[in-house]
């Protein structure tokens, strides 16, 4: 797949949450179902930081690391998915790396990958 874009509206993150599958790590929350319109081959992500985990910053700089994450992930994903990363108070204190290996395993639960 390899490309890349945002879930903008709340129906899309309501279809998610309603039809999806859900995967837990230590630090995140993912919900993810597969694209139902095949007329795209790109992978959407939305990620929610609620304001009670930090302020701006702290919230922004999660939020660009998970997106770096995902972006590196979505290469290796074998279909169109729309995902949302929701992000655990762990999370504050972890180090991208540590992130981008709980989104991956989030992402092999709900079968992502090939």
């Amino acid at each position: 797949m390899g490309r890349f874009s945002t879930l903008k509206t709340k129906s899309d993150f309501d279809r998610v949450f309603r039809k999806g599958s859900r995967s837990r790590t230590t630090t995140l929350i993912v919900a993810g179902v597969t694209r139902i319109d095949t007329s795209s081959d790109e992978s959407r992500f939305g990620f929610q930081v609620k304001k009670k985990y930090g302020n701006a910053v702290v919230r922004n700089r999660l939020r660009r690391q998970l997106k770096a994450a995902a972006r590196k992930l979505t290469l290796r994903m074998t279909k169109a998915w729309d995902v949302v990363v929701m992000v655990n108070q762990k999370a504050v204190d972890r180090k991208y790396q540590d992130l981008e290996q709980d989104l991956e395993r989030a992402l092999r639960k709900l079968r992502c990958f090939s």
